[in-house]
């Protein structure tokens, strides 16, 4: 989860950063080049960046990590987000120039979660196997075997017994 946070905070703080001067300058090449980088991180699964009047790009990862762009102007409310403004600052005068949506990828989280489960699964089982082993011989060694030694002897004291 800190890790996703920090990804997700990065990708705010370098598109608070980059995008308002290519939103400023009308680069929308350069602005859809930048979100198609970060929607590479494994955290981030959906990008909308829109100015005062209009999206400029939208896009959002498949099931397979595909990319397809859709037109969209926001995310649904369920989807983990964060949203805010881009501000241009021109001689300490500061301009909304837009907005950037980005939707957090918990597919990844999910995933890595239910494999550090089922290592842990796995784990315990043979833990308990090697402990249910370990026990089964202690109890072998030190009270099955002396219980048939005594066995043993008791019999051939009876052998010897009935032998008289």
């Amino acid at each position: 989860m800190a890790r996703m946070e920090t990804q997700v905070e990065m990708v705010k703080l370098r598109a608070s950063t980059v995008l308002p001067s290519l939103i400023w300058n009308f680069t929308a090449e350069s602005i859809t080049d930048f979100a198609k980088a970060e929607l590479r991180s494994e955290f981030v699964s959906g990008l909308i960046i829109g100015d005062t009047s209009e999206i400029l790009f939208s896009g959002v990862k498949g099931i397979n990590d595909e990319l397809t762009f859709e037109p969209l102007s926001n995310f649904d409310d369920q989807q983990k987000q964060l949203s805010f403004k881009l501000v241009h600052v021109d001689r300490n005068d500061e301009n909304d120039v837009g907005h950037v949506s980005i939707r957090y990828n918990e597919r990844y989280l999910t995933q890595r979660l239910d494999n550090v489960l089922w290592q842990q699964v796995t784990q315990s089982a043979v833990y308990c196997l090697v402990l249910f082993m370990l026990i089964w011989a202690l109890i072998n060694r030190l009270v099955l075997i002396p219980l048939v030694k005594l066995n043993h002897r008791l019999d051939s004291i009876t052998y010897e017994i009935s032998q008289r």
